[in-house]
């Protein structure tokens, strides 16, 4: 049954449905009583598509990574790791840059004040 199967693999129902829709996941024949009965090759292609979608592969692009050969298959996590040390460059970079101040370097925010000025009562912070 299409809850069971999402449950075992980790997602939703409703997940389950839109991987169905996309083509992404075999849709199983069903059952006298109407359902879905999913076998190991189903919930084999669930994990696999639940993988890829959470190491940042995007929707659109999962089914060609799982039909691709290896090397395509592998080119494909490839960018998808530069991706990731992408993003976490740039999410380092910002973490750095909230420190500054924080370590005494307020002139790094006074480039951004004429960008949002905030009223002194505005904000988290309680002046008690």
């Amino acid at each position: 049954m299409i809850g069971q199967a999402a449950a075992l693999v980790g997602v939703t129902v409703k997940t389950v449905r839109h991987h169905h829709e996309l083509g992404l996941v075999t849709e199983p024949e069903r059952d006298g009583s109407g359902c879905r009965r999913y076998g190991s090759g189903e919930l084999l292609q669930l994990v696999q598509v639940r993988t890829l979608a959470a190491v940042g592969v995007p929707p659109a692009e999962i089914g060609c990574v799982l039909d691709a050969g290896a090397a395509r298959f592998g080119a494909a996590l490839a960018d998808v790791g530069r991706q990731l040390t992408e993003r976490i460059d740039e999410l380092v970079a910002r973490r750095d840059m909230l420190h500054r101040p924080a370590d005494g370097d307020r002139a790094a925010l006074r480039s951004g004040a004429a960008e949002s000025p905030r009223s002194p009562s505005s904000g988290p912070c309680r002046h008690d």
